[in-house]
């Protein structure tokens, strides 16, 4: 699924090697998989009389998830440092985002939309 297709080339001129039309359906794919791990993920949850909780995870790594700082990070900066004199968290990017993550999770009601950021901050 993941192979890429060969170019070809008739006559000194490329032709279409159907490429395009196969990355839509590998999308489509990978889009329903991600689907079904979600129904069966929430069909578990409610069997042991939990809830699933979907958190809209963008801007979660530019933040400091003890004291929602700002942290400006670029995608190569791999290590959270918080500049905040009272917090100084120091961790790993992506535990600080798990943490931020679960914290926008845990602080969201039953009847809201789906928690984000923005919820938090204001």
């Amino acid at each position: 699924m993941k192979r890429r297709n060969k170019p070809k080339k008739i006559d000194g001129i490329f032709v279409p090697n159907g490429q395009a039309a196969s990355t839509g359906i590998n999308k489509s794919w990978s889009d329903n998989g991600v689907a079904s791990f979600l129904e069966i993920l929430s069909q578990v949850a409610q069997k042991y009389g939990t809830r699933i909780i979907k958190v809209n995870p963008n801007g979660t790594s530019q933040y400091c998830s003890n004291c929602l700082n700002r942290v400006s990070k670029t995608l190569s900066d791999r290590w959270h440092n918080c500049d905040n004199d009272s917090c100084n968290l120091s961790c790993d990017r992506d535990y600080n985002s798990a943490m931020l993550i679960k914290r926008l999770a845990v602080g969201s009601s039953q009847d809201k939309k789906l928690p984000s950021l923005r919820d938090l901050l204001s």
